[in-house]
């Protein structure tokens, strides 16, 4: 028997036989030299790993076969991996998909066939995943025992506890290092200082909206007000105010500590629509000290007839300003649910956005990152002074259910580091991911590949025990695996 895509067989269907081979296909590398006896052995590749089952469907009568069988292709048919559980070994199991043929010989009222499974990574994994936490408080490395009888790749997880130029995850051999190179006889300096963090537990400091952007000149309006839920700024009882023709609803502003040339803005909103002719935005909007706008970034659903949100990023004003930025993504319905990050920022007259979906799992999914030259050097000479954070709805259309913008921060950029200084790379509190499955690493959840050592390997743990050592010892680790076997 057997189970797959984390689904029992249908009642019909039953399994006679599996057949399955000791190892995967082996490849033996050699190379032929002239004048040599023999070749020269440069060991072994394993290939991918078939699993065949036979299965015989039973309908309920002659004329019901096909129809059993059609029924029985939605079980199997996957684009994408899916599990493989022999259930002799019920623990574990293969990713897998159907491959091949699928004839079906019918006799009376059943119909057989051979259902072919290819599995690109020959090795069985642990269905559970195992995880070891620790907190270091010193030099000393942790042990991990891996059973299986193959190595295994981890996942590990760092929430840092204190500023820091660099972070490395080392084991006896190998290492995977994050950051600027560390040097006693440097400083360290912040480079990318934090100007306001809004975690918005509570709405206060902030004062009146200055002006949000309309479809038509001077008829949006600020109405209605903003309020705090405990973890997110929203509209106050969902009442966003009357206007028939524009956007209206709650706007609200916060002055920085001071004025910044360069600066990047990041903001977690949400935008989630419960019926597709809701429509809605969430906006963030920057200013200079004369209350002129610099620039905004947003997410907005504007369609009746879909949940289409389109990202938006602008330097400059409504009307003479350049969108820099205004798309549904690779296609509409992309950003759709929304629940991710919003960022634009300006260095010289380089302006930058960044979007992205967060997952389950904290990881930015859906990623959009665009950068424009400011030319005629029109909106990078003002600096930013003032942030105003604003929801909306349209005309007498139905609000988007859930609009909520429920983390802010806003950075200074461009800040020199001389001979004698080291930058910090990582914030007490960022978490840092070292993903050795995938060779991936990641700061909250966004990709940072440029911050990757290029001596660093991307190191498995092996069978038995291992020592794994994270300098400077200042995060709570988490280390995340699966056994597996061949």
């Amino acid at each position: 028997m057997i189970k797959f895509g984390n689904k029992s067989l249908p009642s019909y269907v039953k399994i006679m036989d599996v057949k399955y081979s000791i190892l995967p296909s082996i490849q033996t590398k050699t190379e032929k030299v002239y004048g040599r006896a023999g070749v020269y052995d440069f060991g072994v590749e394993l290939g991918e790993r078939n699993i065949e089952c036979e299965a015989i469907i039973i309908a309920t009568d002659q004329h019901d076969v096909i129809k059993k069988a059609r029924q029985f292709s939605t079980w199997l048919f996957y684009k994408d991996l899916q599990p493989l559980i022999i259930l002799d070994e019920p623990d574990k199991q293969y990713m897998a998909r159907i491959s091949g043929d699928t004839d079906i010989s019918e006799l009376y009222r059943t119909g057989k066939t051979t259902l072919k499974f290819l599995c690109p990574d020959p090795y069985a994994e642990s269905i559970d995943e195992k995880v070891v936490n620790y907190t270091p408080v010193d030099y000393t490395p942790v042990n991990i025992n891996v059973g299986g009888s193959v190595e295994t790749y981890p996942i590990i997880d760092m929430e840092v506890k204190e500023d820091t130029p660099s972070l490395a995850l080392i084991t006896y051999d190998k290492f995977v290092k994050l950051g600027s190179d560390d040097d006693v006889e440097k400083t360290s300096i912040d480079n990318k200082p934090l100007v306001l963090n809004e975690t918005y537990d509570t709405y206060s400091g902030y004062g009146s909206g200055i002006g949000i952007d309309g479809n038509a000149k001077g008829t949006a309006t600020i109405s209605g007000t903003l309020n705090s839920n405990g973890y997110a700024v929203v509209q106050s009882g969902k009442d966003y105010g009357t206007n028939d023709i524009d956007w209206h609803g709650g706007a609200g502003t916060k002055t920085l500590s001071r004025q910044l040339q360069d600066f990047q803005v990041t903001s977690k909103v949400k935008l989630n629509s419960t019926k597709i002719s809701q429509v809605g935005r969430v906006e963030i909007y920057l200013f200079d000290t004369n209350n002129v706008i610099l620039g905004k970034v947003a997410i907005v659903d504007h369609s009746t007839s879909g949940e289409w949100p389109k990202i938006e990023a602008r330097a400059g004003e409504r009307y003479t300003g350049t969108y820099f930025v205004s798309t549904y993504g690779k296609k509409k319905g992309t950003y759709a649910d929304f629940d991710g990050i919003i960022q634009i920022g300006r260095q010289g007259r380089t302006w930058d956005a960044y979007f992205a979906k967060i997952d389950s799992k904290g990881k930015h999914v859906s990623t959009y990152k665009k950068s424009w030259y400011d030319t005629k050097n029109m909106w990078s000479n003002r600096k930013l002074a003032k942030i105003q954070v604003h929801v909306g709805a349209f005309g007498k259309k139905e609000p988007v259910f859930t609009m909520e913008i429920k983390d802010l921060k806003v950075y200074e950029k461009n800040i020199a580091v001389s001979s004698t200084q080291v930058p910090i790379t990582f914030k007490a509190g960022d978490i840092v991911t070292i993903d050795s499955q995938r060779a991936v690493v990641y700061r909250n959840g966004e990709p940072i590949f440029t911050e990757l050592d290029p001596a660093s390997e991307f190191f498995p743990l092996e069978v038995g025990a291992n020592g794994l050592l994270l300098s400077p010892p200042i995060a709570d680790v988490s280390i995340r695996y699966k056994e597996r076997w061949i």
